[in-house]
């Protein structure tokens, strides 16, 4: 199509917010990578290392996303609680309007997947801005968790900030208290270090430079083992 290929042509000229819907969107041939062609790989090495399937999963805040039709079509028990409705309809997939902090849930879970969600809780991006509810959203998690369940979770990182109009971005430090009550397992580091500013692997070190402005960021992507009260 000519708007894929204008696309192509001139995208790195593009803002970088411009790119990264593009790169939501999945546009076909675009040359663009996002935080979510990360996280997305990350959550599913993370559980083909838990046993891939037939497993109990919270997902949060996934409405719209491949993500939990893919947890699903592994033959996993999703739950998907979201504050947005989503009227899909999918084997082992079910879908919960409501917000992580005070929805009723029955069951316990094996694993709760949250990729780029609590970093926005009580800010305005998603409602009236509040007060600092990210640590809270974790812990709701937790709550729902078996004992020994694991928590897969990615943040903005680099420099503690708050914007409150997009996001929190954290450190080591406040990525430990946005965590408090589970230990790391596995930790990966990604920064917008690539030619038009797309994301790579790299070490914690090369995120530190990422947090002032809220866009473009680094981020990190998490497997946290719960650690029984």
């Amino acid at each position: 199509m000519f708007v894929e290929r204008l696309l192509r042509r001139h995208v790195g000229r593009l803002p970088w917010l411009a790119r990264y819907f593009l790169g939501k969107a999945n546009i076909g041939g675009v040359n663009i990578v996002i935080d979510r062609h990360y996280e997305y790989a990350f959550t599913m090495k993370c559980l083909a290392e838990l046993g891939a399937r037939g497993m109990d999963i919270l997902e949060v805040g996934g409405c719209g996303s491949v993500l939990p039709l893919m947890m699903a079509g592994l033959g996993n028990r999703v739950v998907e609680v979201d504050l947005y409705p989503w009227d899909i309809k999918y084997p082992d997939l079910r879908v919960i309007t409501g917000n992580v902090l005070d929805v009723q849930l029955d069951e316990h879970f094996d694993v709760a997947v949250c990729i780029s969600v609590v970093e926005h809780i009580g800010l305005s991006r998603y409602g009236p801005p509040t007060e600092r509810l990210d640590a809270a959203a974790v812990a709701a998690m937790r709550k729902h968790l078996r004992d020994e369940g694991r928590l897969i979770l990615s943040v903005p990182y680099g420099q503690d900030r708050t914007f409150p109009r997009y996001h929190h971005a954290y450190d080591a430090r406040t990525f430990a208290v946005l965590t408090e009550g589970f230990a790391v397992e596995r930790q990966e580091f990604f920064a917008p270090l690539g030619r038009i500013g797309s994301l790579e692997p790299c070490a914690e070190a090369e995120t530190h430079r990422f947090g002032r402005r809220p866009l473009p960021y680094a981020i990190t992507c998490a497997l946290l083992r719960k650690i029984p009260s």
